[in-house]
């Protein structure tokens, strides 16, 4: 049985989490990678659609029934990715810093099955617990990486996984909790 392209990309987007989420030096020695917040990530799938306005998102036709908007804070730009399945949002707050917040239909398996620290991750690195009970995966950047390596928070609700990446210069564990509980504060 071959995987469907669905599977695919939810392996590769853990990859990717686990390649530039905390990913540290790799055995060469090089530096991990950085945010370009000028190419957003879902940006090399080839079901990406360039949506125009939270408006526009709340009437597209995608797969997650109630795309989360974020109160009090606009996104620079939206996405949708998987065609469908997941959206990405990005933002440049002056209060709450540049950061990318995408969900996307998947397992539960998908977020239970990272790991709770990381290659490259400081000791602020672990499992949380949300204020409705969900449990998180927090992966920050050690003090050592630069300060554009990335850092994030991931967890599944309801069919969706959710997860928040920004640079570790302004994600740490309490940033990373706060815009969380922004998330489930907007999406009830």
């Amino acid at each position: 049985m071959s995987p469907t392209p669905r599977s695919r990309y939810v392996a590769v987007l853990v990859l990717c989490a686990l390649l530039t989420g905390c990913a540290g030096t790799s055995p060469e020695g090089e530096s991990p990678l950085r945010l370009d917040f000028s190419h957003p990530p879902v940006m090399h799938d080839p079901g990406t659609r360039r949506i125009a306005s939270t408006a526009a998102l709340r009437a597209a036709r995608i797969a997650i029934a109630d795309p989360v908007v974020l109160i009090g804070v606009v996104p620079t730009s939206i996405f949708t990715f998987r065609d469908g399945e997941g959206v990405q949002q990005s933002f440049d707050d002056p209060r709450l810093g540049q950061f990318w917040f995408a969900e996307y239909v998947a397992s539960e398996a998908s977020v239970t099955g990272m790991p709770d620290a990381c290659i490259g991750c400081s000791g602020e690195s672990g499992r949380v617990t949300l204020s409705d009970g969900t449990r998180a995966v927090v992966w920050i950047q050690s003090v050592d990486a630069p300060l554009d390596a990335p850092s994030s928070i991931t967890w599944y609700r309801d069919g969706v996984v959710f997860g928040i990446m920004a640079r570790r210069a302004t994600l740490d564990r309490g940033a990373a909790r706060r815009l969380a509980e922004l998330v489930l504060r907007s999406a009830r």
